[in-house]
């Protein structure tokens, strides 16, 4: 008779056994609480087999939870990384001990803006030089610092009003927020598309000629890859505008991962080799005479003047500093920026430079460098010639890599 394995810390089975929750926790409810007035409404978002919150409130408050198991009938099961999120209106929303294990915070801090007035949510950030074995072994799939997660609570529609330190050790710093919404609703960029994802909000501010079928399946890309904890950085080749690099940046920085994109940051270069076919030929001669269209009537962004501070531009709005260290863009051609570039072991690419030359360039350099679970997205496989040949070319030489079909191709090592 062999023993039953314990759950995984962190995993959705973990969270159903109400032995994972400790009494301690009790500790953060009451400081959460003191927060709370009398007479408000409260959904305790991943409120824990104890319920340790609904006792604590001051009088007059109505209670709701949510959680992963139905722990009683007031309690919503709801599952967060999957898409759900707790029905009804409330004046507080309360999570404590749960963005951690998010595969996207700002999906849900989004999506607790529609449905609350004051947010209050606990956070163990990283100290500098932490252990990422040691995250990973308490179940926590994001590493955000301080000053990342506040960039992030504001641009998502929270101010924060307070702030407590509930534990710290040689690892981490717990604190414990209290933010209101912001009077002005988060731009409607922000709120565009299904639940606001990061994907429909660069769609809205035409920062990205992606469909936005491709853009959602480039961002849950990389959120499973993170969430498998591939090793490595996250690397952009053809930027354009900056959208599917800000997709990507967020979700990188979320797990204390550097970004680097590549791009020329102007005209794309023409062409050259045989193996581009008509349709390239003659979309290549389109943009050179002029005549290439931008999205909804915008200047096309290869005749942009500074392409460069654009795209810069479009980074910050979204609270992505480009400094150089975590987020990176590299101007230049590959062949001229990769091999001097800080480039080092990746866990995801997206390859969107359309031509032969440049798409098999991009291949080879990313196939030495992509850690195991690691992958790669090709954009335009199914747009342009050359990049279709360059990627079959590439899969025949290299026989350890498989190619999954889709809106834009996923190309990965076989298991």
């Amino acid at each position: 008779m062999t023993r039953a394995t314990a759950p995984q810390v962190g995993s959705p089975e973990h969270w159903r056994d109400a032995a994972s929750y400790p009494d301690k926790w009790a500790a953060r409810a009451k400081l959460a609480a003191g927060w709370i007035q009398p007479s408000q409404s409260v959904i305790d978002i991943g409120c824990g087999a104890r319920l340790a919150l609904k006792a604590l409130l001051p009088d007059g408050c109505t209670y709701a939870g949510a959680d992963l198991q139905p722990w009683t009938d007031e309690v919503q099961q709801v599952d967060l990384n999957a898409g759900g999120f707790p029905d009804g209106t409330h004046d507080v929303a309360v999570m404590l001990g749960v963005v951690e294990y998010l595969i996207r915070p700002s999906e849900i801090f989004l999506k607790a803006r529609r449905r609350a007035q004051t947010l209050i949510v606990s956070y163990c950030h990283p100290k500098p030089f932490f252990d990422r074995a040691e995250r990973a072994r308490r179940g926590w799939i994001n590493a955000l610092r301080e000053k990342r997660f506040a960039e992030v609570l504001t641009r998502c529609g929270w101010r924060i009003e307070a702030s407590e330190v509930y534990s710290e050790s040689g690892q981490f710093r717990q604190v414990v927020y209290k933010t209101r919404a912001i009077e002005a609703a988060p731009r409607a960029g922000l709120d565009a598309g299904p639940e606001g994802t990061a994907a429909h909000r660069v769609w809205s501010e035409r920062l990205t000629y992606l469909r936005p079928e491709k853009l959602s399946r480039l961002e849950k890309s990389l959120a499973d890859v993170l969430q498998a904890g591939a090793a490595g950085d996250v690397a952009e080749f053809g930027v354009a505008l900056g959208g599917s690099g800000i997709v990507l940046a967020e979700l990188a920085l979320a797990h204390e991962r550097r970004f680097f994109g590549f791009d020329v940051f102007g005209m794309i270069p023409p062409p050259r080799s045989e193996k581009d076919g008509p349709d390239t030929l003659s979309r290549y001669e389109q943009i050179a005479a002029g005549r290439s269209k931008g999205i909804q009537g915008d200047t096309y962004y290869g005749y942009r003047p500074d392409l460069y501070a654009d795209v810069c531009a479009a980074f910050g709005r979204f609270g992505l500093t480009v400094d150089g260290r975590r987020i990176s863009l590299v101007k230049g051609l590959f062949q001229h920026t990769v091999p001097t570039s800080d480039l080092g072991p990746l866990c995801f690419a997206h390859i969107d430079c359309d031509w032969y030359d440049p798409v098999r360039y991009c291949l080879a350099q990313v196939a030495g460098r992509l850690s195991p679970g690691g992958l790669v997205v090709i954009d335009d496989y199914h747009a342009w010639s050359g990049c279709r040949v360059a990627t079959d070319e590439f899969l025949a030489d290299n026989p350890d890599f498989v190619m999954d079909d889709g809106p834009s191709v996923i190309v990965r090592r076989r298991a």
